[in-house]
């Protein structure tokens, strides 16, 4: 069964920071690449990369920081991460590709896929676009501490501590709220998502209090090529709260338009 394990991959290094990525599935399929989420790992998206890999050649990359790759000096900003993948997937001589994008790994997407010739088609989950929709939560994100995430994330913590190269906790958290609450151009997209033109899956959780239904809503009404999903019985990790809700329509949509993945 493929997963992703954190000891089968490679390392690319990138503006002082060595990044872990893994590959799974033909290399004759088309690039699907997952980024995930602030605080995570690529190791968030196991419930789904089985039915993934069957289909496409699966790219699951640690962002900087995060899983196994290192942190770096400088700034944790949106702007840098992208730039990350960006450099990587010139690495891999990719060519466009199709991302899967969970939360930060979804700002990312949109990130991307203003490039030129980047990003085919975009999934989004539960990935916050302008600063402003959440705005509420900011004093929230302020007042995260390393000890207050230990005691509510445990398990996120330790897997952290086992399997980063340089681990420092309190540096990397602080660092991922500053850029939760980054309201200059170095961090979400804002108005420029209108400029996106290749088609976009917004998915949310219907219970997700982070992406709220409405800036969900109004990021469909901004992008020429929207498709928008409110998955019902999930929160924000819907990927991972219904796994079986969401994949049908996961794959339908990677598979529209003209490359599909290999047959099943």
């Amino acid at each position: 069964m493929n997963s992703f394990d954190h000891t089968s991959g490679s390392f690319f290094t990138h503006d002082g920071a060595r990044l872990y990525y893994e590959q799974h599935g033909p290399g004759s399929a088309p690039w699907l690449v997952l980024l995930h989420g602030g605080m995570g790992s690529i190791e968030g998206f196991n419930r789904i990369l089985p039915a993934l890999a069957g289909r496409f050649r699966v790219l699951g990359i640690d962002s900087r920081g995060h899983g196994r790759s290192t942190l770096g000096d400088g700034r944790l900003t949106y702007q840098r991460l992208e730039a990350d993948v960006a450099a990587l997937l010139d690495h891999l001589q990719t060519g466009p590709v199709r991302i899967i994008g969970f939360s930060d790994g979804g700002t990312l997407g949109y990130r991307l896929a203003l490039r030129r010739n980047v990003v085919e088609r975009l999934v989004a989950i539960g990935g916050s676009w302008d600063w402003k929709n959440h705005a509420e939560d900011q004093a929230l994100f302020r007042g995260l501490t390393g000890a207050g995430w230990r005691q509510k994330f445990p398990d996120s913590h330790a897997t952290y501590q086992q399997i980063n190269p340089e681990p420092d906790f309190d540096r990397l958290l602080e660092a991922t709220v500053r850029m939760w609450t980054d309201t200059s151009e170095t961090g979400y997209p804002g108005d420029a998502v209108a400029r996106i033109q290749c088609p976009v899956l917004v998915m949310r959780g219907d219970e997700d209090p982070l992406f709220r239904r409405e800036a969900a809503f109004t990021l469909a009404t901004r992008l020429p090529q929207a498709r928008l999903f409110n998955l019902p019985f999930a929160g924000h990790e819907a990927h991972e709260d219904q796994p079986d809700l969401c994949l049908p329509v996961i794959l339908r949509f990677l598979d529209d338009g003209k490359g599909h993945g290999a047959p099943v």
